[in-house]
């Protein structure tokens, strides 16, 4: 089942016939999967990870601070009951 959520699809089904498969073998062995790679025509080097993304212009400068003596709420125009009522 988790194979299944990681390829979103059962893995060990038949595509042609839709019957089970089952796993045989590990391959863990460097140089078999080395040799199996090649004969499938596949790389054999991980790819060279891409650099990270120069942060954005608004990420380089630092926030405004509020100042909170200057932020004061005005006095609402009407009485709010916080009350409960059933």
């Amino acid at each position: 089942m988790r194979l299944a959520r990681l390829f979103e699809a059962f893995p060990l089904e038949c595509p042609r016939c839709g019957g089970e498969m089952r796993l045989l073998a590990f391959v863990t062995e460097g140089a078999t999967i080395r040799r199996i790679l090649v004969q499938v025509g596949e790389p054999t080097q991980a790819p060279v990870p891409k650099p990270a993304r120069e942060a954005a212009d608004w990420d380089l400068e630092p926030e405004p601070g509020l100042d909170w003596e200057e932020e004061i709420s005005p006095e609402p125009e009407f009485k709010f009951d916080q009350r409960v009522s059933c």
